[in-house]
């Protein structure tokens, strides 16, 4: 299985080390950084959309 990680922060990168270390070993972890602030959560949807 091929696993690919998000990360933003030292955050992202702890959970991507733990899957790292506990997948199985067949399992490859890749890592993809994501640079500058995620988009703003839309919080109330609109009627109408």
């Amino acid at each position: 299985m091929r696993l690919i990680v998000f990360t933003q922060v030292s955050y992202g990168e702890r959970i991507r080390e733990n899957l790292r270390l506990r997948a199985p070993r067949e399992w490859v972890t890749d890592e993809s950084v994501i640079l500058g602030g995620l988009p703003a959560m839309v919080e109330e949807i609109v009627e109408g959309l």
